[in-house]
């Protein structure tokens, strides 16, 4: 049972989560459309109305103004509410999972940046390597200062990189045989930087999981011109496997043993 501390710290990560996630989609949105990232406030993107504070609520905002912009009545794109949602949810998964503890924040700031690059891999379908760096770099930062065990942790990147590297041999091969590219380089490189802070175990659970989602999602999509980005699910994936998989990777590997 969680005690009333507790829900209450559940309750800011949520506020948290949805802040970043509200604040994220906004600057993505701006480096898209070629604007700075640091100068001008919000703006609806039909009448260029700026927004009051009242509007940029997350969540509640678009609830209470039933989607709309309370200027013109265009309809604000749903991806907005989405990318705040997700984040919402995301803060909360980790703080459940890790609680009040240095680790918390290590796994905080990796799935802020998971926000962004999937939101852009679902708007260009690229995934950025300054993104990736940025993991890969948090990653290195909190290994000195949780003061990791070297060798351990190096022999479990190790291991985990050969996940990737063997799929990257079978997608240049499909790549081969079928004439198009299968796989985009860019979701190699984020199962790659992924090893960094899982597990094999869990790097297949996210791939497993990211492949199940990613497949629903082509069946439900109408439109199939621009493809599917893969991007999200994976992020998805790793989030759940991270804070859920544990008990179904131990059940798995204790069919074998």
């Amino acid at each position: 049972m969680y005690n009333l501390f507790e829900f209450y710290f559940i309750f800011w990560l949520i506020v948290l989560g949805a802040v970043a996630g509200s604040f994220l989609d906004c600057m993505v949105s701006r480096w898209i459309e070629g604007k700075s990232l640091v100068k001008g406030r919000s703006q609806c993107a039909d009448c260029g109305n700026t927004l009051s504070p009242i509007e940029l609520v997350p969540i509640i905002s678009y609830l209470a103004f039933k989607g709309k912009c309370c200027h013109c009545g265009a309809k604000i794109p749903f991806e907005c509410v989405l990318a705040e949602i997700a984040g919402a949810i995301a803060f909360a998964f980790v703080g459940l999972k890790f609680g009040i503890s240095l680790e918390l924040f290590k796994w905080i700031v990796f799935t802020a940046l998971l926000l962004p690059l999937s939101i852009v891999d679902i708007k260009k379908h690229i995934i950025p390597d300054k993104i990736v760096l940025l993991m890969a770099l948090n990653r290195v930062v909190w290994f000195f200062i949780l003061g990791e065990p070297f060798l351990d942790t190096i022999n479990t990147i190790l291991i985990s990189f050969c996940m990737p590297a063997l799929l990257l041999l079978v997608v240049l091969a499909m790549d081969k045989i079928t004439g198009k590219e299968t796989m985009g380089g860019g979701d190699i490189k984020l199962l790659m930087v992924m090893s960094m802070y899982l597990d094999w175990t869990q790097i297949l659970l996210t791939l497993f999981l990211g492949s199940v989602m990613g497949i629903l999602a082509f069946f439900i999509k109408k439109d199939y011109s621009n493809g599917i980005a893969f991007g999200p699910f994976l992020a998805l994936g790793c989030v759940l496997t991270v804070c859920f998989g544990g008990n179904f990777i131990k059940w798995y590997l204790s069919l074998f043993m």
